[in-house]
């Protein structure tokens, strides 16, 4: 994944012998973000009739340190939710 020119969020699905069964492409995100619905990481895990899994994704600029914004919770959607009264 070192070389892809784009982040790219992939699933690795294991069967009940712990052999990989499927690697599959999730989400192919932009030069620095991925948004990635958890839904579709385990939809396909659950059509591959798979019993374990492991998600990798790449940095697409090299650095493997998130963007600053990102780790405060500034971007892409991330907002502290207000409690239900």
């Amino acid at each position: 994944m070192r070389t892809l020119d784009r982040e790219y969020f992939m699933s690795l699905h294991f069967d009940s012998k712990n052999t990989l069964s499927t690697v599959e492409t999730v989400v192919v995100g932009t030069l620095n973000a991925s948004l990635v619905p958890p839904r579709e990481v385990f939809k396909g895990a659950r059509l591959n009739n798979a019993s374990s899994l492991i998600v990798a994704h790449n940095h697409s600029s090299g650095r493997p340190a998130p963007e600053p914004c990102v780790s405060r919770g500034e971007s892409h959607g991330l907002r502290r939710r207000r409690p239900a009264h």
